[in-house]
């Protein structure tokens, strides 16, 4: 996912070509090929391919992006936006990537500790309250 040797599998799975909605909390990595349009939850990492398109909110430990995304990310270790990704959305990460020829529209705070205090969590959702991301 990220060139670094990760010997974690993908335990979940949404298909090219179909469609979800909703909110979901994993407990392992997914893989999107399809669409999402919702919440995501996992304690693991997120990867949306090029024929990927999620619409929402995402909380992860790592996100990697080579698809479409709108909305708002959230990773307590980084954020990679590959290539040929198009992304608008509000980042907090620790660390951030964005490959030469990606498209980023948005706003980010980078090299920032996410922790799960009710604090940290209260500010996050004050700065996505700002309804800066807006879809058509």
């Amino acid at each position: 996912m990220t060139g670094r040797k990760d010997k974690e599998t993908i335990d979940n799975l949404v298909g090219a070509g179909n469609t979800f909605k909703g909110e979901f909390n994993l407990t392992g990595p997914l893989r999107v090929d399809g669409t999402i349009l919702g919440e995501i939850v996992t304690n693991s990492r997120i990867h949306i391919s090029r024929t990927g398109h999620v619409e929402g909110n995402l909380e992860a430990k790592a996100i990697d992006i080579g698809g479409t995304f709108t909305g708002n990310l959230k990773a307590s270790e980084h954020i990679i936006i590959r290539s040929k990704a198009y992304v608008k959305a509000n980042i907090l990460a620790n660390t951030l990537e964005v490959e030469e020829g990606a498209i980023f529209t948005g706003q980010c705070k980078v090299n920032h500790k996410i922790t799960k205090t009710p604090t940290e969590k209260k500010n996050y959702n004050k700065m996505n309250e700002k309804k800066l991301i807006t879809t058509n």
